[in-house]
């Protein structure tokens, strides 16, 4: 007995088009006002979130995370949190070095970044703006410690470090943070290159404690800073 069957047909199927997933929300629209106060930012989705009652804070953190330069973002939330007068003018200061820093790691000159940091940090030392130096010599240290380690080549990155610890000392509060400037000048001490340089921070650093304690009514105790101070200006003759 001869059954008869149909054929089967197999339909072709089409490949999907799938979209694009975008880790970050798009910054495809940036619409703000002379201070940066408005900014409107268009997601994945489309649904448009207006941030009008924001601040120019916000507005350039959410500006930085979208372009993808995560570092500087970081960078940025961190001194937002600690200095809460950094000026419009201060920001697209610090933006533009954090920038080329990023592009330094980027293409592998990890001292050249270092030395970027450095420069940004002594600019506002000049200016007596400590809190943003304090910050960014920090960052230094921190880096410059990482990196050496993470290279098994500490010396590599010894000079940017020293440098950042004479920096990071003018920044420091004698009256709470003597102790803490001291231990950093002894660490500082184990290079050579920089010893002149130490021993200077040295004796200003004994002189003003001798100072400070002497207001306070504290004789020997600022006696003792005196001798100190002393001492190591005898150093630097021998």
């Amino acid at each position: 007995m001869c059954i008869r069957t149909r054929p089967i047909m197999i339909k072709k199927l089409q490949p999907r088009k799938l979209k694009p997933i975008q880790l970050l929300p798009k910054l495809k629209d940036l619409q703000k006002d002379d201070s940066i106060k408005k900014v409107v930012i268009t997601t994945q989705d489309e649904q448009r979130v207006d941030f009008s009652s924001q601040t120019a804070q916000k507005a350039l953190l959410r500006k930085l995370l979208a372009e993808g330069n995560v570092s500087a973002f970081a960078d940025f939330h961190n001194l937002y949190a600690s200095i809460k007068n950094l000026s419009e003018r201060d920001a697209e200061t610090i933006q533009a070095s954090l920038e080329r820093v990023e592009e330094e790691v980027f293409a592998g000159k990890r001292l050249k970044a270092l030395r970027t940091l450095h420069e940004l940090a002594s600019a506002y030392l000049d200016k007596d703006s400590k809190d943003i130096a304090r910050y960014f010599y920090e960052k230094v240290l921190n880096v410059a410690k990482a990196w050496g380690l993470e290279e098994g080549n500490v010396q590599l990155f010894a000079e940017a470090h020293v440098k950042a610890q004479l920096g990071f000392i003018k920044c420091l509060d004698f009256n709470s943070e003597s102790d803490l400037a001291l231990s950093i000048l002894r660490e500082a001490s184990a290079n050579d290159k920089y010893k002149e340089n130490v021993t200077s921070q040295l004796i200003e650093l004994h002189g003003k404690m001798a100072e400070i304690e002497e207001a306070k009514g504290n004789a020997p105790v600022a006696l003792d800073h005196y001798y100190r101070s002393l001492d190591a200006c005898k150093a630097t003759f021998n």
